[in-house]
């Protein structure tokens, strides 16, 4: 049997122990809470860095195709000079011919003009 007083004890002890028991499933529940939040957290960092990555990886195949318009871009414009030099070269040629045209019919006039007598 138990004296009057030992049965106190147990009873505080019991008191004591279903605090703490209480205060465990507290913190248990507290820890699960947490590591649901950081998990959630987590999840929608990865979302988030999927998403970027996704993104990123768009920017860079726009990147590539400029590139490769650039460089196409560029060698139209070096046949166009090309082009536009030869033509220069023609057009400039034309005036000459043309400048010898103009002369020619020039002294053609003025020697049917003589031959007329005017």
């Amino acid at each position: 049997q138990t004296s009057a007083g030992g049965g106190g004890l147990e009873c505080e002890n019991c008191k004591r122990n279903e605090e703490l028991r209480r205060l465990a499933e507290e913190r248990a529940k507290a820890a699960e809470d947490a590591m649901a939040s950081m998990k959630e957290e987590l999840e929608k960092a990865q979302k988030m860095l999927r998403e970027a990555q996704a993104r990123a990886d768009a920017l860079e195949a726009r990147c590539k195709f400029l590139e490769r318009e650039v460089k196409n871009l560029r060698g139209d414009n070096e046949r166009l000079k090309s082009e536009n030099a030869k033509l220069r070269t023609e057009n400039q040629n034309l005036f000459r011919q043309m400048e010898r045209m103009s002369a020619e019919l020039e002294r053609l006039r003025n020697a049917l003009k003589e031959a007329l007598g005017v």
